[in-house]
């Protein structure tokens, strides 16, 4: 990605590419439609955009809920953000809890669950206990999670 990134111009379309996801026909087809629409202040799926925008908001870390903490800074910073409605679910999350289990086990498994959790709550901007419980129940958490993931997100 260095050797692609000190190429590239700022102008350029610049997208990176999760290895683990497999990218169906529809989201070949939407990819396409949006590179023919392209502008300087688009974003699609949080990573397809102009080099100097992707880069103007960092990935911190390689985790789901990333996605939706990066896609409220796009919004923050003013950029329009294309999205695919029914991935915007924030029940989807069970998805992502077993997508993790790849990647740790044990104490780390559960610290990389936390972070995702913290990012999704960030994105989606729960500011708010009542927010936050309702976030959980959508999510498919157990009530006794609620308040030990709001102590740590403090």
């Amino acid at each position: 990605m260095e050797m692609a990134y000190n190429e590239s111009d700022d102008m350029d379309i610049f997208m990176q590419v999760d290895l683990d996801t497999i990218y169906n026909d529809k989201f070949i087809s939407l990819f396409n439609s949006f590179l023919i629409n392209i502008d300087d202040n688009s974003v699609a799926f949080n990573f397809i955009c102009r080099k100097r925008v992707n880069f103007s908001v960092p990935w911190r870390d390689l985790n789901y809920g990333e996605d939706f903490e990066r896609m409220a800074r796009f919004l923050k910073n003013g950029y329009i953000v294309y999205k695919v409605p029914e991935y915007n679910k924030i029940a989807n999350n069970q998805h992502a809890i077993k997508r993790e289990r790849r990647y740790a086990s044990g104490l780390k498994y559960l610290k990389r669950i936390l972070h995702n959790n913290i990012d999704l709550i960030r994105g989606y901007g729960v500011s708010n206990y009542k927010l936050f419980k309702k976030f959980f129940k959508s999510a498919g958490f157990k009530k006794r999670s609620y308040i030990f993931v709001f102590l740590i997100y403090l």
